[in-house]
């Protein structure tokens, strides 16, 4: 990445899922010093993650929540 402004954002749906704190806090530490721009991981709101939605958007490497209304791939 040579110049310019460079920001990688990860869906929640990839393999593994961002569902949970432990899975974002996993996807941080594999990017961290590996990434040459920033980044930040959408987390997957689920129905056993709903009532944690607050707290997961503000953990740090998290862009905010996703949720699909609709079947996904």
């Amino acid at each position: 990445v040579l110049g310019g402004v460079t920001a990688v954002f990860e869906m929640p749906n990839t393999n593994p899922l961002t569902t949970s704190e432990a899975a974002l806090a996993d996807k941080v530490r594999r990017a961290t010093g590996r990434m040459h721009c920033d980044f930040a991981f959408w987390v997957g709101g689920t129905r056993d993650n709903a009532g944690d939605a607050g707290e997961l958007e503000r953990l740090p490497g998290a862009a905010g929540i996703k949720v699909f209304m609709g079947s996904s791939t």
